[in-house]
């Protein structure tokens, strides 16, 4: 009796391990999807199966965040991009496309993307930041510190300092 409950013991072992070296190669596919997030993203988009999907929009977005951190500036554009193809109501999305686009040093689209942001909502502190971010990177430096200056007026305490710093070199 007692060798065979040992016997049996040993066999379900041996099943058990075997399952688990067939699983493995398995799960290790699906496992590689959380490695970082743009992987995990990457993922999402292509378990959409179309933009008519809930959450397409957020997924791309997400997706072109992890690109940024890369600092895959063109992959961001296009998620980006794609995101307000899907659903242009969401301003948050217009900044981060023209924050990518100074990223990939393209000034002008940014500055584009910057001016509708601010079309859409005047009163957008960080808009007129970054504009001004991207005007002084154009080696517009009067349009930088007027949009720093608008920044400011409307609370951006980053821009104040800015401005505060750009009027002591002044003095």
């Amino acid at each position: 009796m007692q060798q065979r409950c040992s016997g049996g013991l040993s066999g379900f072992v041996l099943i058990g391990g075997l399952i688990a070296v067939l699983l493995v190669p398995l799960a290790w596919n699906r496992l590689w999807v959380f490695a970082d997030d743009y992987r995990l993203w990457d993922d999402a988009v292509q378990l959409l199966h179309g933009e008519d999907r809930l959450g397409a929009q957020r997924t791309y977005y997400n997706r072109a965040l992890a690109s940024v951190a890369k600092k895959d500036w063109d992959a961001a554009i296009a998620d980006y991009r794609k995101s307000l193809s899907i659903d242009a109501s969401h301003p948050q999305v217009y900044t981060a496309l023209a924050i990518a686009y100074y990223g990939a040093k393209r000034y002008t689209e940014a500055l584009a993307v910057f001016d509708k942001v601010i079309a859409l909502d005047e009163k957008n502190a960080r808009a007129y930041y970054y504009k001004g971010i991207v005007m002084n990177a154009l080696k517009d430096k009067a349009g930088a510190l007027s949009n720093m200056q608008k920044s400011c007026a409307l609370g951006d305490m980053t821009a104040c300092a800015i401005v505060s710093m750009s009027q002591s070199k002044k003095n």
